[in-house]
């Protein structure tokens, strides 16, 4: 299984000169291994510009199944029923998973497995062609980098994975991948939660606050020191406190007295960021969910939620480096992204699936460097996305999903 890679950057770069349908036959017709060519303009000039809405995706669930509305700038477009169960929608979101693990180890037939898994959920969610050749001209047409925000009151999609065109046995385009294409924003609606969104604007210095494993050699050696000596540099804008060191009972469970020590950390010490590099668990039931952090502390649901008073006073942004924190179970609505969000965090990152340690910690670094030159959050995460791939050949971006504010920034 050859992997075709060199259009990614017409694909970024070029987007109005040549329409989508002709990039597809023109990916088809290539044989060989692709090599990525230098080009005279730089994909991430685009990130640059400020980039409207360009669709706006409601997924609403009613009933046993759900109900899609896509609208763009000049409003209202269509709604359609997409047939997917909440039980349809977990198989597939864990088969996609499954598959985007083993494609970001470079396990060979890996490629078209999840190209193929990702165009049909893709077909699942828009089944009418109409629709699709719509979002196809929309994500052509665009002069600078189209913007999906998606509105979801229950339900976890890995936006990213979609593969947007039925692809070939025998080379896989990567540049069909939805998450090379544009940048995704997903809001979790709260029924629960009738308060507005903080606003977009984090002012003034950035504190940031940084929790890691112990056993995690990459989090405890690298990603963590480094992120710590960045913000020492910038230390007009910026400084780091480190999360405090919790002890487990005896019998390697939580106890009330820690559990306030990490609350007082994140809620009284008022970062604007969080960031935390840890092992962690996500489940379909919520109160088995936890982050590991420091000396194997399992930090869950019930730990951060102390009280009315335990809310964050900064509305940071929360970056969960944890594999699989980005999942929300569609069933029973339950994930360490809600308790962060409802807890106040303005974003919170974290990716869908299990990842590398050492790639985790690469494209954090990436993000946050884009971050602290000014790029709102999505733009960073994006510009991340294309350094992990043009920088070392990994496709670890498309694991990172956005969840809050769309346009936070500082």
């Amino acid at each position: 299984m050859l992997l075709s890679r060199v259009n990614l950057q017409s694909r970024l770069r070029y987007r109005g000169d040549e329409s989508l349908g002709s990039r597809i036959s023109r990916a088809r017709r290539t044989t060989g291994p692709a090599l990525r060519g230098s080009t005279p303009i730089d994909a991430k000039a685009k990130l640059e510009n400020s980039c409207a809405a360009r669709l706006m995706i409601e997924i609403l669930a009613q009933q046993s199944a759900y109900i899609v509305r896509l609208s763009n700038s000049t409003g209202y477009l269509k709604s359609w029923k997409c047939g997917l169960s909440p039980l349809d929608l977990l198989e597939e979101y864990k088969a996609i998973c499954g598959h985007a693990e083993a494609f970001l180890s470079k396990v060979e037939p890996s490629a078209y497995n999840l190209a193929f898994a990702g165009f049909q959920f893709y077909r699942s969610i828009f089944p009418n062609r109409e629709i699709r050749d719509f979002i196809h001209r929309t994500l052509d047409e665009s002069v600078e980098l189209p913007l999906i925000i998606v509105h979801s009151e229950q339900a976890s999609i890995p936006w990213s994975f979609m593969y947007i065109d039925e692809p070939s046995t025998e080379k896989v385009d990567v540049s069909l991948f939805l998450g090379f294409n544009c940048i995704i924003s997903c809001n979790i609606i709260d029924p629960e939660q009738a308060s507005s969104p903080p606003s977009p604007y984090i002012h003034g210095n950035v504190e940031f606050l940084g929790g890691f494993c112990d056993t995690l050699r990459w989090a405890r050696d690298f990603e963590i020191p480094v992120l710590k000596k960045f913000a020492e540099k910038t230390q007009t804008r910026a400084h780091f406190l480190d999360f405090p060191v919790l002890k487990p009972t005896d019998v390697g469970r939580a106890s009330g007295q820690e559990n306030k020590k990490a609350r007082r950390a994140l809620f009284d010490l008022a970062p604007k960021v969080v960031h935390l590099a840890c092992h962690g668990s996500n489940h379909a039931d919520l109160e088995r969910n936890f982050i590991r952090l420091r000396t194997l502390y399992p930090l869950n649901s019930r730990s951060l939620n102390g009280g009315d008073n335990d809310k964050f006073k900064q509305n940071p942004l929360v970056f969960l480096n944890i594999c699989e924190m980005g999942f929300i179970d569609p069933q029973k609505f339950s994930s360490i992204v809600r308790v962060f969000l409802h807890a106040g965090a303005r974003t919170v990152i974290a990716p869908d699936c299990r990842v590398d340690d050492r790639s985790a910690a690469h494209f954090s670094l990436s993000f946050y460097k884009a971050l602290l030159r000014g790029q709102p959050f999505m733009h960073a995460l994006f510009g991340a996305r294309l350094d992990a791939l043009e920088q070392r050949n990994d496709f670890i971006g498309l694991a990172y999903c956005l969840y809050g504010q769309p346009h936070a920034a500082f």
